[in-house]
């Protein structure tokens, strides 16, 4: 979302589209821009449930769709993930707004959910799921570089902590008897 006098910050070739207003006394834009950097643009892996998820709510989109046009009005498609029933886009508020309902509805504690919080939990657990592979979450999370997963998500887990200090004494001393620990008198 920007203000409409900061559109003219923006270079003419990092705006892809600026969506048209919602009222007429809007005093902002949607507005869709190239990613940052060119690491930004790459391919990941979904998992198989992700992708069905995906397609089933692109199906629900498909019904919202007819149902919409059906009340005589047209729809605008802009290829989108996820959009109004009309088809225009969804402002990042609104869409943090439905998470935060989710969030209530369910009974969760803890904090309000922002982008950044569903970004640093997101890395954090793929963190520990492929054990620490910096490599593999550097490039799914689209860093140029493993300093950030490295430096600001790969936070210590106490529960990692002790279990590295178990596998550390099962390794080095639960497999030796006291007399291997015992100096040499030589």
């Amino acid at each position: 979302v920007k203000a409409l006098e900061d559109l003219k910050d923006i270079r003419r070739d990092d705006i892809l589209m600026v969506f048209p207003e919602q009222r007429e006394d809007s005093k902002t834009r949607l507005v869709l821009e190239t990613p940052k950097t060119a690491s930004s643009i790459r391919v990941i892996s979904i998992p198989p449930g992700l992708a069905r998820a995906l397609y089933q709510y692109k199906l629900v989109q498909e019904e919202e769709r007819k149902a919409y046009e059906m009340t005589g009005q047209r729809y605008i498609d802009y290829d989108l993930v996820i959009a109004h029933p009309c088809g225009r886009p969804m402002e990042p508020r609104y869409v943090l707004g439905l998470f935060n309902k989710l969030y209530i509805d369910q009974k969760l504690n803890g904090s309000p959910v922002t982008f950044h919080s569903l970004r640093h939990t997101a890395t954090t657990y793929h963190l520990r799921l492929t054990n620490f592979d910096i490599k593999t979450v550097q490039h799914n999370g689209g860093w140029s570089s493993a300093d950030v997963p490295t430096n600001v998500y790969a936070e210590s887990f106490e529960e990692d902590r002790k279990n590295a200090s178990m596998l550390h004494e099962k390794a080095f001393y639960q497999s030796r008897t006291t007399k291997d620990m015992e100096p040499d008198d030589e």
